[in-house]
């Protein structure tokens, strides 16, 4: 079929290759709609698809597309039911061909490449599934070297959680992200909505030398020399999206003054901002980036020791706090003694009770961790006091809690990559917060706190 990407008929299980040498022998539906597609037999619609330099005839039958398409039948239904030919001039050639594809055989051959053009064909045809798993496959194959340009192409398709996954590598990768070419194709709302995140992680220095190459490039496609002048015109409105402040003097110095994209009178505002003196209304963010908050998992320890308490109802806690605001995953309970667990957790933030899950249970076989995650991440302030309390809802089964390796009240954890780093204090929590409860604690060999960063 002329303008197909792949000519082979999908793969299926009952495909043999002595089926296979046998002309005219398809073995099972699917084979047999995509020989009935590819050899153009009884086709009664031709598409002619691309733009008019490079455009391609595609045959197919109105019946068939009317099944797997909505849009197709209401087509063939009311206007277009005695046209034999369609113009289609805003798909690409090779995407309308796996359009086509799915439709006869649900067999969609997507590559990175191609699968945003499937995506916008599969809107505008309304075929739902092909929809899901263009999104679906666009997800699984990001990564810096295409962020952008599916971030501008999941906007343009409204493909909200498409582009919210975009915007996260972008967060992530940011330095990585905006040295690839794609990131100089992109429109400027497009920039000024990354320049204004919260989330990235990444120097003002870069984002200022990136806004100034895709300003260079933009030059370039609008036909303006390269110029100060031309650059700072088309960044206006972008600029004030680039926290200035958080650089060092020297690094504004050898970055921007030195670019020339700065007034005169703007030069002077930063001048008198590094050294304390400007009392004008300043137009700069000055709020660190990168908020997003590591979900910290802190462990619990449970089990058999000397301290054998024999109360079911007393209730035993652990207290602790963060030297940043983190998010609260989860905990490790720690027991070497095997049984049916059965308990109830809460968690408070000082006196108020924030958390509590009447049911946690796991079966332990002997000295392991289990780890339990809380039904949502919890947000931790920074220096604030949380405890944990656990109630053994089975009688006569011994409880303590514990506090980091070799009762550790203090400990220092980094994430793997070594960027972030959250110091755990570990505290007695009050008597008085479950009132009339015996509440005890002891300093013991434990286990450190199980981290987890996003």
């Amino acid at each position: 079929m002329p303008g197909s990407i792949n000519l082979d008929p999908p793969n299926c299980d009952c495909s043999s290759a002595s089926i296979a040498q046998v002309e005219d022998a398809h073995c099972c539906l699917k084979q047999r709609f995509w020989w009935m597609l590819h050899s153009q037999t009884l086709s009664d619609i031709s598409f002619i698809v691309g733009s008019d330099s490079e455009a391609k005839t595609f045959h197919a039958h109105k019946n068939v597309l009317s099944a797997g398409s909505s849009v197709f039948r209401s087509m063939f239904s009311g206007n277009w039911a005695a046209e034999s030919s369609v113009r289609v001039p805003d798909i690409e050639p090779s995407a309308f061909s796996i359009l086509l594809r799915f439709i006869y055989t649900d067999d969609a051959p997507l590559t990175v490449e191609i699968a945003s053009q499937v995506l916008y064909a599969a809107k505008k045809y309304a075929v739902f599934i092909l929809e899901m798993q263009c999104s679906e496959f666009l997800q699984k194959n990001l990564c810096p070297n295409n962020a952008f340009t599916i971030l501008v192409q999941a906007k343009s398709f409204s493909e909200k959680s498409l582009a919210e996954s975009c915007l996260d590598i972008i967060d992530e990768t940011a330095e990585v992200a905006m040295s690839c070419e794609d990131f100089l194709e992109i429109d400027f709302p497009t920039l000024c909505e990354v320049l204004k995140r919260d989330t990235m992680e990444v120097k003002e220095t870069a984002l200022f030398d990136a806004a100034v190459r895709w300003a260079t490039a933009e030059c370039s496609r609008k036909g303006l020399e390269v110029t100060r002048e031309n650059q700072r015109s088309l960044l206006e409105g972008a600029l004030p999206l680039i926290r200035f402040p958080l650089m060092t003097q020297k690094e504004f110095t050898t970055t921007v003054a030195k670019s020339g994209i700065f007034n005169n009178q703007e030069l002077v505002d930063m001048y008198y901002y590094f050294s304390g003196c400007s009392e004008a209304p300043f137009k700069y963010n000055t709020t660190s980036r990168s908020s997003k908050e590591p979900l910290i998992a802190s462990r619990l320890s449970i089990g058999n020791c000397s301290f054998s308490i024999l109360d079911p109802e007393s209730y035993h806690g652990l207290g602790f706090s963060f030297s940043k605001n983190v998010k609260l995953l989860g905990f490790g309970l720690y027991t070497h003694v095997p049984f049916d667990y059965n308990l109830k957790l809460l968690l408070y933030e000082g006196k108020k009770l924030i958390y509590e899950d009447e049911s946690v249970q796991f079966k332990a076989t002997g000295d392991e961790i289990h780890r339990y995650y809380l039904k949502t991440a919890i947000p931790s302030m920074a220096n604030i006091y949380y405890s944990i309390y656990i109630l053994n809802k089975e009688p006569l089964l011994p409880t303590y809690t514990l506090h980091g390796t070799d009762g550790k009240t203090e400990i220092t954890v980094t994430d793997p990559s070594g960027q972030r780093s959250v110091r755990i204090k570990f505290l007695s929590p009050p008597f008085s917060i479950i009132e009339g409860k015996n509440v005890k604690n002891c300093c013991h060999s434990g286990q450190l706190p199980a981290i987890i960063f996003k």
